[in-house]
């Protein structure tokens, strides 16, 4: 008799032999009769996740970079009101455009989100709040240094 037949009621994870029940299953493995805890089932989807990194690592960065790009774009479109431009001198390189807070407090707020990616996606998924605009880097360091948001006097 396979120990984890359906009409089996003591399950057991067929990796570490823990009883297992549909508490400490999860849902889409339960119903597939593929009984492993959580615990292994996790380790194994962090085991698959990193061959698959390693294997695709060269897909994955171009694949990360386009998003990232094409994100950028769709934000300075929409904080630049089109012009895809800064609002202060009117550059137009995108490699130096950057997402201003108008009020400062960029630096504490990137810690609280992480890296650029995540700042992209939190400003999508909040509906693209107000408070923010469109700078050169140009710009934005002047405004950091006549606003004192650097953290030194000027001068």
């Amino acid at each position: 008799m396979h120990i984890n037949s359906k009409n089996n009621p003591n399950k057991i994870c067929t990796v570490c032999k823990i009883p297992v029940n549909e508490q400490n299953t999860r849902p889409s493995e339960w119903k597939a009769h593929n009984y492993v805890c959580i615990t292994c089932s996790q380790t194994r989807k962090n085991v698959e996740s990193k061959v698959w990194r390693k294997k695709n690592g060269e897909h994955r960065r171009l694949y990360e970079n386009a998003w990232r790009k094409n994100a950028k774009e769709e934000i300075i479109r929409h904080y630049s009101a089109g012009t895809l431009a800064c609002k202060h001198c009117g550059f137009t390189d995108s490699r130096a455009l950057s997402v201003d807070h108008i009020n400062g407090n960029g630096t504490k707020h990137r810690k609280e989100i992480g890296n650029a990616a995540k700042f992209y996606r939190w400003l999508k998924v909040n509906d693209y709040p107000e408070g923010f605009q469109i700078l050169c880097m140009n710009c934005n360091w002047i405004k950091r240094f006549e606003n004192n948001e650097h953290g030194k006097q000027n001068g």
